[in-house]
């Protein structure tokens, strides 16, 4: 009867529709090891990027409730100064940083002035879907700012910190459609589509957690990938209502959504590999059908990504 569970679990998941929703999830539950997670997180240092509301609320309050120092980036101060100061109440140990992940400048401020000597867990989770075509004062296209090379920035120049820590990019599912482009993940040229652009900007950060795992091996830094599914968020009813709406009652909560990202931070499983993608705990294919990139692609946005930082 397990294997015929498993088979018919397997059949599922090879649909999507049952398997990025909430019942994926209480499905993939079953496997669990929850042993993996009675670890001591106690005065760990974490940052989350994105981290005023939705996932990236719910990691931060998650982390702190098991005794992790946490701080919470965010760009906006009145947001970020109310859900900060809503885990004091809860006994939490946050701090607010204002930072800006789209901006280069805002991320230096922030390095500059930050004072702890070693970083143990860097959650990339700041996203967003743009409606339209816009430019940072760098003079980046939003989201790839937001998802490419303000990660990308702050992990540089955090290398110094991380050694033995954790980086976790939250991705999304949405880039299985996706053939990585860096010219369309650019997105300077061409007819501008907000939810492809976040696709192709998601894609292009599993391909950057690749690279850094590699980066990083020498420093001891485990560098992972996942994505949590749908996930009933106030930045999907924003950006996608009609998806919202349609798959309500199908959505993930917050606590289903990050339960890997809890993981990834805590677990002292053997399995966990640097350099994976990751979905409901277990290493998963980082391409459908004909959608991998050419190594060209790749070198594209890497080169780019460090050629841009020493000219910031």
């Amino acid at each position: 009867m397990n294997l015929i569970m498993r088979f018919i679990d397997k059949i599922l998941d090879l649909t999507v529709f049952f398997s990025f929703d909430s019942y994926g999830y209480k499905r993939h539950k079953k496997y669990f090891d929850e042993e993996a997670l009675n670890q001591n997180i106690q005065g760990k240092v974490c940052l989350v990027t994105g981290a005023n509301n939705g996932i990236g609320f719910y990691i931060a309050k998650k982390l702190a409730s098991h005794g992790a120092k946490v701080f919470m980036l965010c760009r906006n101060k009145t947001k970020g100064e109310f859900a900060v100061n809503k885990l004091k109440s809860e006994g939490c140990d946050v701090t607010l940083e204002v930072v800006d992940v789209s901006d280069s400048k805002s991320i230096e401020e922030f390095i500059s002035k930050f004072r702890e000597k070693h970083i143990d867990i860097l959650i990339h989770n700041a996203g967003l879907i743009p409606t339209e075509r816009s430019f940072t004062r760098d003079g980046l296209e939003l989201a790839f700012a937001t998802h490419i090379f303000g990660p990308h920035l702050i992990t540089k120049l955090l290398t110094p910190r991380l050694k033995g820590g954790r980086i976790i990019w939250v991705v999304s599912g949405g880039m299985y459609l996706i053939k990585f482009s860096f010219l369309k993940a650019l997105g300077k040229q061409g007819k501008y589509n907000g939810v492809s652009s976040y696709a192709q900007t998601k894609r292009g950060q599993v391909i950057l957690s690749e690279i850094w795992s590699e980066k990083l091996e020498d420093s001891n830094v485990l560098v992972s990938s996942m994505h949590p599914g749908w996930v009933r968020t106030p930045g999907l009813q924003k950006s996608l209502p009609f998806f919202s709406n349609y798959l309500e009652k199908r959505l993930r909560n917050l606590a289903e959504g990050a339960d890997t990202i809890y993981w990834l931070a805590a677990s002292k499983n053997k399995k966990i590999k640097t350099g994976k993608l990751w979905f409901d705990r277990k290493k998963r294919n980082k391409y459908l059908w004909l959608t991998k990139e050419h190594q060209r692609e790749r070198d594209a946005l890497w080169d780019f990504c460090e050629s841009f930082f020493k000219i910031h």
